[in-house]
């Protein structure tokens, strides 16, 4: 295992219990702006990769948004008053999808291209993660067991997207380099 495999996990580790304690406890910024700082590093440190990696960060930050919103329309979660900052799915929410794309291509690899342990792991650790966010006071879910059901199912298919988009993209941009490569030879 790598120095920045162990980097990468303990800064997703890092910035997740940031975000869901700093919005459990009226401060709903501090998630996004440790996001920022961890992203910041991140970038840094897999600057050859720099635009896959953002292209897979704002990937999970719209589809975090997206389906999370959908969660909160449905009733299935909301938020405490004090944890929101944003409409429908909390900026602290979107920030913690940015914060799990970065492990896709590092610290959660191991997980690439096995699909259906990837979608059992997206289930029972979306499950684990927003079950945790309740306990913790920063997610709210009116009927526990129907609620994470749903989060279950919609972390099942989840996951697995983003690591499909994190490949069709580098199988993009390993062409187009490839292609270049040829044209300039």
């Amino acid at each position: 295992m790598s120095i920045n495999t162990v980097i990468n996990f303990i800064g997703f580790q890092s910035v997740w219990l940031i975000s869901v304690f700093s919005a459990a406890n009226a401060y709903p910024w501090a998630g996004p702006l440790a996001v920022i700082c961890w992203l910041a590093v991140h970038l840094y440190l897999n600057k050859n990769d720099i635009f896959l990696e953002s292209m897979l960060v704002l990937f999970a930050a719209s589809m975090g948004y997206l389906l999370d919103s959908i969660l909160v329309l449905t009733s299935v979660i909301s938020f405490p008053s004090e944890a929101q900052l944003g409409y429908l799915s909390p900026l602290w929410m979107v920030a913690l999808w940015i914060n799990l794309a970065t492990t896709v291509r590092h610290s959660l690899d191991w997980l690439n291209n096995r699909y259906k342990l990837m979608t059992l792991f997206g289930g029972v650790g979306g499950v684990m993660a927003y079950w945790a966010g309740v306990k913790i006071g920063a997610i709210l879910i009116p009927d526990l067991a129907l609620g994470l059901f749903v989060v279950f199912s919609v972390w099942c298919v989840a996951l697995p997207l983003l690591y499909m988009f994190a490949n069709k993209l580098s199988e993009r941009i390993n062409a187009d380099v490839t292609t270049g490569s040829q044209q300039n030879a």
